[in-house]
């Protein structure tokens, strides 16, 4: 295997998202649902949706902590970008190369009910920002809903589905 060193766009965009997350102490768990579209292999109407789960660390001003957003809330996401990685040059073609593989959502936000968070998804990998591992990762910023405070969380599961 040999290591690339350079970010590459994938053709894939984050169109929006939608979101569940709940912490009690440092635990956390949580869904997303990640749309994305691939243009301009296909027509931009074309939007998939991959769910993710997982669990993970949080730390917040209260013990404990839920949120949530919907994927009709307004958001704003980013080009996915290949990573420098050891799995070689490849973009990902077609939906399931997303399928049932490893993930991370590193995610900060703050609100008082209405509120605003913002993440980092990396893709290939269950720990965020693994160098040489990660093989894809975008961004998404947007509204949500939640108990009053702040939080830095990260969550490690996996792409369970795509429709």
């Amino acid at each position: 295997m040999s290591l690339s060193y350079r970010f590459k766009r994938t053709g894939w965009q984050t169109a929006s998202s939608g979101a569940f997350g709940a912490s009690a102490g440092i635990a956390a768990i949580g869904a997303t649902n990640i749309y994305l579209t691939h243009f301009p292999a296909e027509p931009k109407a074309t939007v998939y949706r991959f769910t993710f789960m997982g669990g993970g660390v949080s730390l917040g001003f209260l013990p404990v902590g839920i949120d949530f957003s919907m994927a009709s809330m307004p958001s704003y996401g980013t080009d996915v970008w290949r990573c420098p990685s050891l799995f070689g040059d490849d973009s990902p073609s077609n939906a399931e190369a997303f399928n049932h593989i490893p993930a991370c959502i590193l995610s900060v936000g703050a609100s008082v009910g209405p509120g605003w968070s913002g993440a980092a998804i990396f893709f290939g990998s269950p720990i965020p920002l693994l160098h040489g591992v990660n093989r894809y990762v975008t961004f998404i910023t947007g509204a949500d809903m939640g108990m009053p405070g702040g939080s830095i969380s990260v969550v490690s599961g996996f792409i369970a589905g795509w429709m």
